[in-house]
């Protein structure tokens, strides 16, 4: 073996999925071995040709599969990241399939098995895109603004606005729902430099007001009667005017930096990616950078992307706790169990639970 170790067969465990993944590597890594075992008859046939080809196969699929689950439990990866992971992995899933549905050689006893595969990533894409939440964090990444998706998912009933101005006038007024009300906006009246009469706030977008701003001119004069009405609905009116504004600027600037900011996340590392490998930091990475240099000339916007930020894209961090407490709390109570708990909780612990003020709980502990 020219001073290397000889490689084994890897096993499959249950709990762990990504290990079918490892097995198949390692038997398409012994593949000859495995054919000349084949040429002795006392032995019997291990794999054929058929076998191998199922191999090729599930390697096309679960390699960039174990990529995108390498990626969502990242801290880097929230919400607004899992939607285009998703598109695009489905999207490389349907181009497998049309060239196997393509290929001469249909009798392979696994295509039946593949087109399921296929049948439930599609339930989950749609899944997936029937939340807003999802669809409104995902048109935050640059990546993925000018995606089809956003057209089949908010049709436009009059043909005579541009597909992208209307999803834009969607988003925008979706946007507006979720972040009023985090907002310290109030209604209170202005002075009008001709009349010089105390008005409402019009609906207009440069009318959006910050409580906290408020001048004393104002709380002095808030009592006084207005000539016009309030409308409870002007503040939102304005608010998405101001939102809407800032989509479409955004939308240009995306689509005329994010092949630059690509370029940047991949020319940093020196890792050798694989095309699917290089498509998921580019989606992640490019919109770090860009939300990083750009978010003061979005502050609206900006505020939505943080707000999306808290969302993590998978359940994993709060598992893995579960599981940390399920350790500590072992109905089974073997012996020394209170001493490897403590080791334990002060091992992965601190790692989990801060208090406000800084102070870890293995100092507290210790």
């Amino acid at each position: 073996m020219n001073g290397e170790e000889p490689l084994a067969i890897k096993t499959y465990s249950k709990t762990r999925w990504q290990s079918a993944l490892d097995v198949v590597l390692r038997l398409r890594e012994l593949k000859p071995v495995l054919m000349e075992l084949n040429r002795e008859p006392s032995l019997g046939v291990f794999f054929d040709e058929e076998d191998f080809v199922l191999m090729d196969d599930l390697t096309n699929i679960l390699s960039p599969f174990r990529s995108l689950c390498e990626m969502l439990p990242n801290d880097t990866c929230t919400l607004k990241n899992t939607l285009p992971l998703l598109i695009s992995y489905k999207d490389k899933i349907d181009k497998i399939f049309v060239e196997k549905s393509k290929s001469s050689n249909l009798t392979h006893r696994h295509l039946p098995v593949f087109i399921r595969f296929r049948r439930k990533m599609d339930k989950y894409y749609k899944k997936y895109v029937s939340m807003d939440i999802c669809l409104l964090s995902s048109y935050l990444n640059i990546a993925f603004v000018d995606s089809s998706v956003f057209i089949e998912q908010f049709p436009r009933e009059n043909t005579e606005i541009k597909k992208s101005d209307h999803v834009i006038s969607v988003v925008s007024q979706k946007l507006t729902d979720i972040l009023i009300p985090f907002l310290n906006i109030s209604y209170y009246p202005i002075k009008d430099s001709d009349t010089e009469d105390m008005i409402g706030i019009s609906s207009h977008a440069g009318r959006v007001y910050n409580a906290e701003d408020y001048s004393s001119e104002g709380q002095e004069e808030k009592n006084l009667e207005f000539e016009e009405e309030f409308d409870e609905f002007s503040i939102k009116d304005d608010l998405q005017e101001q939102i809407r504004l800032e989509l479409e600027q955004y939308r240009l600037r995306a689509l005329s930096l994010v092949k630059e900011y690509s370029n940047e996340v991949l020319s940093k590392s020196k890792k050798r990616w694989s095309p699917f490998d290089r498509q998921v930091q580019m989606i992640v990475g490019a919109d770090d950078i860009f939300w990083s240099r750009h978010k003061r000339e979005f502050p609206l916007l900006s505020l939505a992307n943080k707000l999306f930020h808290c969302i993590p894209s998978t359940s994993i961090h709060a598992e893995r706790l579960f599981s940390l407490a399920a350790q500590i709390f072992d109905k089974r109570k073997r012996p020394n169990s209170q001493i490897k708990c403590l080791r334990i909780f002060v091992s992965y612990g601190p790692s989990y639970l801060e208090l406000n003020w800084g102070q870890s709980i293995s100092q507290i502990v210790l």
